[in-house]
């Protein structure tokens, strides 16, 4: 998902995202890639990058639920 907010504005929304594994860009994120077009960088560097990001999002996100008593 990309948006054109910063991510204080979409806090609650990132926290959603995350857990359901979305990439979200915000407006940081768009201004970080602009200014990273001046040096060509390699485009599966990149897409891996994000994909770690998500996956390592998605994961602290699912850590930090508790966890359900077993019922017996």
């Amino acid at each position: 998902m990309v948006s054109t907010l910063t991510k204080d504005e979409l806090q609650a929304d990132l926290e959603q995202a995350e857990r359901l594994g979305v990439g979200v860009l915000t407006r940081e994120d768009l201004d970080d890639l602009i200014k990273g077009t001046i040096i060509a960088r390699n485009a599966d560097e990149l897409f891996a990058a994000a994909e770690r990001s998500i996956e390592e999002k998605r994961t602290k996100s699912n850590s930090s639920e508790p966890e359900l008593p077993l019922s017996q």
